[in-house]
């Protein structure tokens, strides 16, 4: 074994520094139904091919989809509903937190005021 550190005036104060990014876990609480998540990836289908907001409702009222209240679609609940769940999904989807930029300080001011 070794022998221990000599016993001096020198006061050292070690600090551990890190930086850590987590991501809210209120909006994970929250859910969309299977109507919205059906709804959602046919919108992103037919935007994926070309389709307006208005060519999108039209075509959804033609095949017969209705909103969740029973009524036709129009252009803007097609734009306010692709922006309002793709945000959410975002939001919601899992990340790991971060640790990063992780150091060990040593003060060895000799100025320092013995304790």
């Amino acid at each position: 074994m070794g022998k221990p550190p000599e016993n001096n005036n020198d006061d050292y104060d070690v600090f551990l520094s890190y930086k850590i990014k987590v991501n809210s876990g209120s909006v994970r609480n929250k859910t969309i139904t299977n109507f919205q998540k059906k709804l959602y990836v046919e919108i992103k289908r037919l935007r994926s091919e070309g389709l307006s907001y208005n060519d999108i409702s039209k075509y959804l009222n033609k095949v017969g989809w209705k909103t969740s209240r029973g009524n036709n679609f129009y252009d803007t609940n097609i734009w306010s509903f692709e922006k309002r769940i793709g945000r959410f999904l975002q939001l919601t989807q899992f990340k790991d937190g971060v640790i990063s930029d992780i150091k060990i300080v040593i003060d060895d001011n000799p100025n320092k005021m013995n304790k």
